[in-house]
């Protein structure tokens, strides 16, 4: 039951996440200039996020040229693992969401602004577990997929 609690309470930060993106009419076209960090060549535009967990570890998220979010992190001899990627269609830069009240710095989602408009994020929960992608399916007023 716990499981599921926690899997619910994240995929609520990951929808306020996505809706609080900001109204815009349609994505901007971002630059397509690149840049490097640990071997990962990223859009600068999209910017890199990094988030420090409990435990100390650091996390980067960046998106790749490909627009895929690409994620590593330190490990406990502080060695970076090699990027990974978490799939997605990424348009813009990226932000990290933590609910109110911020207090477990494990549980975040990483929202931008997705193909066609839409924002789309993935959650992670404090046991570790991602969400799988969510959209909100008209990035301009946040109506839900399948509303008239």
């Amino acid at each position: 039951m716990r499981r599921i609690k926690a899997a619910m309470g994240v995929a609520a930060v990951v929808t306020t996440a996505v809706a609080g993106l900001g109204a815009t009419a349609a994505p901007a076209q971002a630059s397509s200039a690149t840049c490097t960090d640990r071997g990962l060549t990223y859009l600068c535009a999209y910017g890199e996020v990094a988030v420090t967990l409990a435990d100390g570890t650091t996390q980067v998220f960046a998106v790749a040229p490909d627009h895929t979010l690409r994620t590593s992190w330190d490990n406990s001899a502080s060695v970076w693992t090699s990027w990974r990627s978490m799939g997605g269609d990424i348009v813009g830069k990226i932000h990290r969401y933590q609910p109110a009240p911020k207090t477990d710095p494990d549980t975040f989602a990483i929202v931008g602004q997705g193909a066609v408009g839409y924002g789309v994020g993935r959650g992670r929960g404090d046991d570790g577990v991602w969400t799988p992608w969510q959209t909100a399916c008209n990035f301009a007023d946040f109506s839900e997929c399948g509303a008239s």
